[in-house]
Parts: structure tokens; sequence; C-alpha cells
């Protein structure tokens, strides 16, 4: 009869460890199944498939605030609640302006991943719950770089109907050593955020009987990262591996780590992706980087920055979810974006909604994460899981300069790496009192 009861206590925990790797998975390889269905029965601007990971976080929402049993960190609490009133009001703004799909689908982008938290939350095993965050990133990073490569050397039929049918320039010509690797992914710039991230997760992990095989996966993942030519990802990815070199306690792991990881990459791109023209696009792409003023989308971007602060300004409750990104091609068929997340916040919610995005949510989140990584801890792993939360919570600021990010899949990373430092603080200890008398107290 014990044994009965045990089983029935734990078997919820044993099905929601499969939850946030099932998650990770649907966001990176659903856009390549839309693709071959695409491929097979024609292609479709917004299918289901898309909404498959999107979908998913639904029943875990509920899921999550019917079982949440040891309540919500108050941080946790501020945080989110800051963000769901900050995109409520933009919400709000939408319906009222006659946006009902576009709006309700922004803020499922944004607010659904939250449930993500809540489900770190109720593993109570920080270290281990971040580090099957990691393995399933490590795997996924191997499969989707592979392919990546592969696309790069002979894009497969299906993946050159994407790259017409969907007109985005960014990818470029989709032709053999011509094209940006976008993966299984929806776009280069997307590709690249995953790739970053699923780096990013590793380095707390550059030692141990895994090493030889996550050395290799990383190399693949680092690849892809380079063949995606994301100016962008790039410098997040060796922003965050610099935070974490300055704030780990193994330095001396992580520096060599970064060290393999990097000969490993050149070998894959100069062996698998042809060297010659895969080393030349990243040259030129690295060439932007030093003259930015002769480089046409940086001049553009300035451009739209003008016209859009103009915009924000004029319209202080803001223009609504839905007017910014991919939302909008439920209105007209087209998209709308800037090439700046912060200016697209500040233009779609306004200035109320654009300073509980900022300073409630991603400046509080960053400093919870902070709080954890100055936290005194015996265990070296805790404090290496807290540096690479704040690794990714660095490369996703700088990272929303560039594009719009904090949302879908990235949103998904932003949540965990909240939630987990918020675990990994000491809780304070409270001394029990000894009631002796109706005037004294004791502590015992």
């Amino acid at each position: 009869m014990a044994m009965t009861m045990t089983k029935t206590k734990t078997a919820p925990k044993q099905a929601g460890q499969w939850i946030i790797p099932t998650i990770l998975v649907l966001w990176a390889l659903a856009p390549e199944v839309r693709r071959l269905v695409d491929w097979q029965i024609g292609f479709n601007s917004l299918p289901v498939i898309n909404l498959i990971p999107l979908a998913a976080l639904v029943p875990v929402s509920l899921l999550v605030f019917r079982r949440r049993e040891h309540g919500i960190p108050a941080a946790l609490a501020v945080i989110a609640a800051a963000w769901l009133v900050g995109f409520g009001f933009a919400l709000l703004v939408a319906l009222a302006a006659g946006s009902l799909l576009s709006a309700l689908y922004q803020a499922a982008q944004f607010m659904l991943p939250i449930s993500i938290a809540l489900v770190v939350l109720g593993r109570r095993e920080p270290t281990q719950t971040f580090k099957t965050v990691a393995t399933t990133l490590a795997w996924l990073g191997f499969i989707v770089g592979a392919y990546g490569v592969f696309q790069y050397v002979a894009p497969p039929p299906w993946d050159v109907l994407w790259a017409q049918n969907s007109r985005l320039s960014s990818i470029g010509n989709p032709a053999p050593f011509e094209m940006r690797v976008f993966s299984t992914l929806n776009s280069p710039g997307v590709c690249g955020d995953f790739f970053a991230l699923a780096f990013l997760s590793q380095l707390p992990y550059f030692r141990g009987r895994s090493l030889p095989w996550r050395i290799i996966a990383i190399a693949f993942i680092m690849a892809g990262l380079l063949l995606t030519a994301d100016r962008s990802a790039w410098v997040a990815a060796a922003l965050g591996s610099i935070v974490f070199v300055i704030f780990s306690p193994r330095r001396t792991a992580a520096l060599a780590g970064l060290i393999l990881v990097t000969v490993a990459s050149v070998v894959v791109v100069a062996t698998g992706a042809g060297s010659l023209p895969a080393l030349q696009t990243i040259q030129d792409r690295v060439s932007t980087l030093q003259d930015v003023e002769s480089d046409d989308s940086f001049v553009q971007r300035q451009q739209e920055t003008r016209e859009a602060t103009h915009t924000a300004l004029t319209e202080p409750i803001g223009q609504g979810l839905g007017s910014i990104g991919t939302a909008t091609k439920l209105i007209s068929g087209s998209t709308t974006t800037l090439d700046n997340g912060y200016l697209s916040r500040f233009v779609e919610m306004g200035v109320f909604g654009f300073t509980a995005y900022l300073f409630a949510t991603l400046g509080a989140a960053l400093m919870t994460v902070i709080r954890a990584v100055q936290a005194r801890r015996e265990s070296a792993e805790a404090a290496s899981v807290a540096a690479a939360c704040l690794a990714i919570q660095v490369g996703l600021l700088l990272l929303d300069v560039s594009s719009d990010h904090h949302q879908a899949f990235v949103g998904t990373m932003f949540w965990i790496a909240v939630a987990v430092p918020l675990m990994l603080v000491p809780k304070p200890v409270t001394r029990p009192v000894l009631r002796t008398s109706p005037g004294l107290r004791f502590a015992r």
C-alpha cells in the first residue's frame, strides 16, 4: 500500500520532466516539418503547423497553474505581473482598434512562455533542470547545426521553395554556397538566436566524461551560427561568453573549452561546408562590423529608427499588439518589422507598456540573476549555472537591439534563465522560537 502511494505522488514529477524538452524540440523542428508539408501540398504563409509550439504551451499553462504546490517567489510574481500588465494594456489598445487575430497571436507569443518558469519552479532541482535544458539544446544544436551545414552545401528543394515563397531577402540566393543558413528554423535571424542561446547554455559543462561528445555538438552549433551570418547573434554569443568567464568559478575550464570549440567549429566549416566559399562569406560579414557606415542595412535601420521613434512619441498609448512583427501577416498578408526590439515594443506598447517591459521586467530579471550570481554557495555547479543564466540574459538584452526578441523560443529561454536563478538564491533561514511565558521568547 505504501509503495502504491509513493508511485502516485512521484508520477506527476516524472511526467513533468519531459515538458521543457518537448517544448524546445517543437520550437526547433516544427518549421522544417511545415516546409516538408508545403513542398507536398503547396505553400501557405501561416499554416497550423507553425502554431504547434505555441499551442503546446496552452495545456502547460493550465497544468502548472493547477499544480503549483509551493507558491510563486515574490520576485517572479512581480516580474511576471509587470510583464502581463504591460502586454495586457497593449492588447486592450489593439482590441479597441479592431486588430483581433494579430493582437491575440502576438500576445500569445509573449505571454504563454511564462508558464515555463512555473514548470522550472515545480521541479525544485534548479541545477538538474538547467542541465536538462542544456543537454536537450546540445542534441538539438547538433542536429540543427549539421542540417545547416548540409543546407549550405546542397539546399534541399523544400527549403529552396520556402526561401522563394517567403520573400525573405535576408536568406539571399537559395543556391549552394550562396545562401545564409536557416536550417530547421524560419529565418537566418531566428536560427542565429537558437544557436547563440544553445551555445551559451553549454558553458557550465566543459568538463566531465561527456566533454568529447559535447565539444562535437557545440562545434556544429558554432558552425551553424557562423553560416547564418547573423552578426547580432555572433556578438551576443561572444559577449555572453565573456560574461560567463568573468563570473564563473571554473574560468580555466571555460577558457579551455572555448578554445577547443573554436578550433572544432573552424574544422567543421572548413571541411564540411567548403572552406573557400564559407570562409569568404564569414569574412565579408565580419568586415561590415568594422565599417557600418557603408552597410546598407545599417543605413536603412537608422532611417527606420528615426521614423518609428517619431511615431511612438506621437502615440503615447502605443499602436497595440500585432502592429509590428510576424503577426501583421494576419492583417495585410505582409510583415511589418523594425530592426530593433526595444523600438518595436515602444511603438506597440506606448510609454506605459514599454516602461513595464524594459524596467519592471527586463531590468528586474537582470538584477535577479545578478543577485543569484553574487550569492555565496558551496556548489561550483550552481555558481556556474547562475553565471550561464547571466550570460543568456546579457545576450538577450543585446539581441533585442537588432530585432524583436523575448518571445516564442527566445522567450522560453528568457523565462528559464529567470526561474533557475531564483531557485538558486539561498533562502533565508528562520530560527524557531521557544515560548516559555507570555512575556518571554528565546531563540532556540
